[in-house]
């Protein structure tokens, strides 16, 4: 039988107890932390609708400002609004992505009506 030494028994556990106790105090920091940096990312006038990834750091989002409702793209060179949407469609977007129908599809439809134009 091998015998391990007292003062080796008693650094291993304080090791273990040592990350322990680290890994608790990052999970409270996270936490408390992570509270208040979600509360600067909540807006009482703004609110995001819809989105959909179009490809990598790219997508297309519905966003509601106060009562306007605006498409815009989001890509790493920045944000462009591509153009406003009426109340009514967006209404629409909601009922019909119930159904099943698609952000895509909403927007391919949009498209067309505009190229109509």
């Amino acid at each position: 039988m091998i015998e391990i030494p007292l003062t080796d028994m008693m650094t291993v556990i304080t090791t273990f107890l040592l990350v322990i106790g680290i890994l608790a105090l990052c999970y409270f920091f996270t936490k408390k932390f992570g509270k208040g940096m979600l509360r600067y990312q909540t807006s009482s006038c703004m609110k995001v609708i819809d989105r959909v990834i179009i490809g990598q750091d790219k997508s297309l989002m519905i966003v509601q400002i106060g009562e306007r409702y605006c498409l815009i793209g989001v890509a790493q060179s920045g944000i462009q609004l591509l153009m406003e949407l009426s109340k009514e469609e967006v209404q629409m977007q909601i009922l019909d992505k119930e159904k099943n129908q698609n952000f895509t599809e909403m927007l391919s439809e949009k498209f067309k009506r505009k190229n109509r134009q």
